[in-house]
C-alpha cells in the first residue's frame, strides 16, 4: 500500500480543526500554528514534480 503525503497532510490539517473545537485559547492558538505550518507543507508539496516526490515513497510505519 502505498503512502500519499498529501492526503495525509489534508487530513491532518482537517483532524486539527476537529481537535480545536472546545479547547482554550492557548491549545487553539497552538492547534493554528501546527495547522499553518501543515498548510504551508502542503503547498510546497504541491509544487514538486510527482516524479520528484520521494516523500510518497515513505512507509505509513514511518509516522506511527
Amino acid at each position: 500500500m502505498s503512502f500519499n503525503t498529501l492526503t495525509y497532510i489534508t487530513s491532518r490539517i482537517s483532524e486539527l480543526h476537529e481537535e480545536k473545537k472546545g479547547q482554550t485559547m492557548e491549545v487553539k492558538a497552538v492547534l493554528n500554528g501546527s495547522i499553518s505550518e501543515l498548510e504551508k507543507l502542503k503547498k510546497l508539496m504541491c509544487e514538486i514534480e510527482p516524479e520528484d516526490d520521494k516523500l510518497s515513497e515513505i512507509g505509513e510505519d514511518n509516522f506511527s
